[in-house]
């Protein structure tokens, strides 16, 4: 996954996060997509760029929705994941320490409950109604429909961040 759009990148290290808290509340919300739907839930694993300051406190707690925008809300303000390696790597950070002679950026790769997802807007700061009796809402928001590549979500239980690739 990660090579396709970063092939002349190597990769340092992978790391697998295992936080039984988290898998639990992710397991939960498929549980509950899936019965409300009465269908499979579409799950991805696409890549999260973020600042290294970030890494471990999403490892520990997940991903806050009160940080959702710093690095703009074009399709909403939510946690935002992306189809390709290449987009994510844009917001990832280098750490700033001296122990190392050649510096590292590191990404999450994660495992998003995407499931039925409509196009997103700066506006939105949750998922949107598909009608108007307020009684049914998408999953999540995407950029484009003909080959969404990014993905918003706007609920942490819906994301499991389960690697982190050093670079």
């Amino acid at each position: 996954m990660f090579a396709e759009t970063m092939p002349n990148v190597p990769i340092r290290s992978i790391m697998r996060i295992q936080n039984f808290k988290l898998w639990d509340s992710f397991c939960r919300k498929k549980a509950q997509l899936t019965q409300i739907k009465q269908m499979p839930i579409d799950e991805r694993m696409l890549f999260h760029g973020t600042a290294y300051k970030n890494i471990w406190s999403i490892c520990a707690a997940n991903f806050d929705l009160k940080f959702a925008g710093r690095h703009g809300s074009v399709h909403g303000k939510g946690i935002y994941f992306a189809r390709h390696a290449s987009y994510a790597n844009k917001f990832c950070g280098v750490p700033k320490s001296q122990n190392s002679v050649l510096p590292s950026k590191t990404m999450i790769l994660a495992r998003v409950l995407v499931g039925e997802y409509t196009q997103g807007e700066r506006s939105l700061c949750q998922v949107p109604s598909k009608d108007k009796t307020m009684t049914s809402f998408y999953d999540s928001c995407i950029d484009d429909f003909n080959y969404p590549k990014t993905f918003v979500i706007f609920n942490s239980n819906q994301i499991y961040p389960e690697y982190l690739i050093e670079f």
